[in-house]
């Protein structure tokens, strides 16, 4: 009778998926364990963001959201008062599977912070797992498999991109995508039907199952992964028909292409089922042509070390290209040395085997990979495919560097396969086995010390500080106000992609919220609608804001510093003249924020105006009539002092009134263009007025009246273009300090 180690030798031996799953799971144990080194997580406090700011603070308070309200889409604590629908936005970005992920986590960590800090960490084993899946489904033996896959999840890629691109960092769909494209490539069936079985059943076997699964994966994680795979499905289809000139090589591709796209079209279902109720918004998430060329890799990117690399001169190398260059892109597309080494491999290899007409390639999956990875660059590359697709199809798809992980994949297969060649070769040798294992050793350390560096580690005493500072700051303002008060944010901000105003970050009024406890904050509203008055509010004075925030309910006012030039002075030299120098009010630590107590004000406003006059005024407020800049005008430019919009020889926007009576809408701005030009302003098609652009520039001051429902308002030019050469835009008329504001607010002082 056997012992107890025979027993489990037996156990091991007989059971393969028992092997399978034991090196699957070290595979993500290490991948987890290198992350932990290499972002020296021993030191963090695992409660505050590792990216406490930026996107990093969208992340979050999606997550604060789910945790509070079920679902991330909805928030009624922004965009006070009316509440925060995010469909426009995130409501797009096709990531419902790893939302579904983050609300199981939810049920168990209830703090914000460490949940978005355990799903981002939770990223690099299931990188690693999936690439592990895949590698061992091509025969890549588990020890070259698990190097290949460690390497795969701690790409510059997945530390670049972090907290802020949540979804994007989490690019376990990636090898699924993969996947998909090599079977194409190689002529794989799609589904296959077990032999001498009829009917449902016979569809039911483990290949068709994993199709599915990828297929979910790939469709349900994140648009950008779906998206790509699929253009690469198209791409390859086009391979492999003109490879084996048979129109059955289509099928594997349309499959994966067909399979991806409805899981796609389920997981956008929120966002185009919010659209067709309320209308396409012509404003939020809206992406140019030249944007994709923009944010695409190059070869250089590609092949260039890390920031801050461990070695100095490949450091100063860094740092000396991203001082000069002009095409920078989005950082994280690095390779790191050895699949950088593998690409250019690749590269050398195709001119090879173009030139010498050789078809004979041992391993067919060698060729396949090869192919896929040139594909991903013809794709991604500075001025490639990506740009044809957004000047002929569509421009949503900005960033096409955002291949880097496929590009990746499929060198990781062809490194995995030449060093599982080299052990073969080394095996009969004496101490072949050993120098095998010592070749497997050597590449995962190069390749982890080469692809981290100390700039992947967050300031954790820092961000911690920082942190502390808020939190005790929106605590104090929670026990000056009853809970359940709105508070105002000044500066009022766009929302989403503004852009920073001063210092002060993007998305840096998130921080009110991500503190906050029963608190309703003014920042938030999608722009483009309804609900985003403060876009229209932007352009009120001091005088008028402040009474109308505080008859419309508004108890507290919340002013970031570092959006003003002057560090606040100027506003808040305003701020004092209308709630007077004794006005209540303290400051965060460290100065940057300050907040005063609105109640007094609108004691004061509801003791002196009637019921009527008050509701006018905070309607004419919180319910403006919405503007939507349509064809011919660019987006919004400018600094703390002034802002101003370009357009083209003919734009167009849009007035919308929501209510049931007329209103009247004061637009004023300074034109600026064409010394001499005349500029033709028309309401819904008849001429308002002409003005004359004397010494390039002339003042506009109209009071339009607009009925429920749209009025069109259209400006046209006789000048000339004013953008310089290497502008693509074309600059006729610049609207500088335009305001658009309702005559109802009159009130409001």
């Amino acid at each position: 009778m056997a012992g107890p180690g025979g027993r489990v030798k037996h156990l091991w031996t007989s059971r393969p998926w028992l092997q399978e799953g034991t090196w699957l799971v070290a595979t993500m144990l290490l991948s987890l364990m290198v992350v932990a080194w290499a972002m020296q997580l021993w030191d963090a406090p695992l409660r505050v963001p590792f990216a406490p700011g930026g996107d990093g603070l969208m992340a979050l308070t999606s997550i604060k959201d789910m945790i509070e309200n079920g679902w991330y889409l909805t928030n009624p604590s922004l965009a006070a008062p009316h509440g925060q629908d995010l469909f426009d936005f995130a409501g797009f970005g096709a990531d419902n599977l790893q939302w579904g992920i983050i609300k199981v986590l939810s049920l168990g960590i209830r703090d914000p912070g460490l949940l978005l800090n355990a799903y981002f960490l939770l990223g690099f084993p299931l990188v690693g797992g999936s690439a592990f899946i895949v590698l061992r489904y091509f025969r890549i033996s588990r020890p070259a498999a698990l190097v290949g896959s460690v390497l795969f999840a701690i790409l510059p890629y997945h530390f670049a991109h972090g907290e802020g691109h949540l979804m994007l960092s989490n690019y376990f769909a990636v090898p699924a995508g993969c996947w998909l494209i090599l079977r194409a490539l190689l002529g794989t069936p799609f589904m296959k039907r077990k032999r001498g079985s009829t009917g449902m059943r016979g569809w039911c076997a483990w290949g068709n199952a994993g199709v599915v699964v990828a297929c979910v994966l790939v469709g349900g994680s994140t648009l950008y992964y779906a998206v790509f795979t699929m253009v690469l499905l198209v791409l390859s289809a086009v391979v492999r028909t003109a490879t084996v000139r048979s129109w059955r090589a289509l099928i594997p591709a349309a499959g994966g292409f067909a399979g991806v796209g409805v899981v796609l079209l389920v997981n956008l279902s929120p966002g185009l089922i919010y659209r067709a109720m309320h209308g396409a918004n012509t404003v939020a998430a809206v992406r140019n042509p030249q944007e994709s060329e923009a944010y695409s890799f190059s070869l250089t990117q590609l092949l260039l070390p890390v920031d801050a690399h461990r070695l100095a001169p490949l450091a100063e190398l860094r740092q000396n290209w991203v001082s000069k260059t002009m095409a920078f892109g989005e950082n994280g597309n690095q390779l790191g040395f050895l699949l950088a080494a593998t690409f250019v491999s690749v590269l050398v290899a195709l001119c090879v085997w173009a030139l010498t007409g050789s078809r004979k390639i041992s391993n067919p999956l060698v060729g396949a990979a090869a192919v896929g990875a040139f594909l991903v660059f013809l794709l991604g590359t500075f001025g490639g495919i990506s740009s044809i697709i957004a000047y002929l199809i569509s421009p949503q798809i900005r960033a096409w560097g955002r291949l880097t992980p496929f590009l990746a994949f499929f060198c990781v297969i062809l490194l995995a396969l030449a060093l599982d060649w080299c052990r073969r070769r080394w095996a009969k040798r004496r101490y072949g086995v050993a120098g095998g294992a010592a070749l497997l050793a050597a590449v995962a350390v190069v390749g982890v010390l080469d692809q981290t560096s100390p700039f992947f580690i967050p300031a954790y005493t820092a961000n911690a500080a920082a942190w502390q500072i808020d939190a005790n700051f929106v605590q104090q303002i929670e026990q000056t106000v009853p809970k359940g008060s709105e508070i105002l944010q000044l500066p009022l901000h766009p929302f989403p992609e503004a852009g920073p105003v001063g210092t002060m970050g993007d998305y840096d009024h998130l921080a009110g919220y991500a503190h906050s406890q029963g608190l309703r904050w003014s920042y938030g509203a999608v722009k483009g609608r309804p609900e985003d008055w403060t876009t229209q509010a932007a352009g009120l004075p001091i005088r008028r804001l402040l009474p109308a925030a505080a008859t419309a309910g508004f108890a507290g006012l919340w002013v970031d510093r570092n959006a003003y030039p002057d560090h606040g002075a100027g506003i808040e030299a305003s701020i004092h003249r209308v709630l007077g120098p004794s006005a209540s009010s303290f400051i965060s630590e460290g100065g940057r924020r300050v907040f005063y107590d609105l109640q007094p004000l609108g004691r004061r406003l509801r003791a002196t105006r009637t019921k009527a006059q008050l509701a006018a005024i905070a309607h004419a407020l919180i319910e403006p009539t919405m503007v939507a800049y349509g064809e011919g005008f660019y987006q919004e430019e400018g600094d703390a002092r002034h802002h101003w919009r370009w357009a083209a020889r003919r734009a167009t926007l849009t007035l919308t009134n929501p209510g049931h009576a007329v209103a009247r809408v004061r637009i004023t701005s300074v034109l600026r263009g064409t010394s001499g030009a005349r500029v033709v302003v028309t309401e819904d098609g008849k001429v308002a007025r002409t003005l004359l652009l004397g010494n390039g520039q002339a003042p506009v001051d109209l009071v339009v009246p607009v009925k429920p429902g749209r009025t069109t308002i259209t400006l046209a030019t006789n000048g000339l273009n004013n953008a310089p050469p290497t502008d693509p835009r074309e600059l006729y008329l610049q609207l500088d300090q335009l305001s658009i504001l309702d005559t109802g607010l009159a009130g409001a002082r």
